[in-house]
């Protein structure tokens, strides 16, 4: 599949800054041929969007996080989660953010994500990965 290359490029600069390079590493080294249109098609638009330059990479994790909370897709949840609190990104703000979705999505859901935030915590702490939970 022949894609914008301008906009894959730009993608993925904004994909590894927000997964980090491992993740992006380990997924585009896991592409099939089954799969690796989706992969350049994810990074090319999806990734790409994130440039945009309108709304702040803080802003976007939140909507992000708070979707995947709201449609149940906890592997795409806990994925966005951990790459957050490994960049410094602060746990008030996923905290708020699940507080504000479980008015709108619902109790349960913010229970579950709270249970997800936790496993995630976990296993970054046992990576030795510290943090960041001022202001709780």
């Amino acid at each position: 599949m022949q894609m914008d290359k301008d906009m894959y490029e730009k993608g993925m600069v904004a994909r590894r800054r927000i997964l980090g390079d491992a993740h992006v590493d380990r997924a585009v080294a896991s592409a099939t041929p089954l799969t690796a249109d989706f992969q350049e098609l994810i990074s090319t638009y999806a990734w790409h969007v994130w440039t945009r330059g309108v709304l702040d990479d803080r802003t976007r994790r939140i909507l992000v996080i708070g979707t995947m909370m709201a449609i149940g897709r906890w592997e795409e949840f806990d994925m966005h989660v951990r790459a957050a609190l490994q960049d410094d990104f602060p746990l008030l703000d996923i905290r708020e953010t699940v507080i504000q979705q479980g008015i709108y999505c619902g109790v349960p859901a913010a229970n579950t994500a709270f249970h997800q935030i936790q496993g995630v915590i976990d296993a970054l702490e046992k990576e030795g990965v510290t943090i960041n939970k001022k202001g709780l």
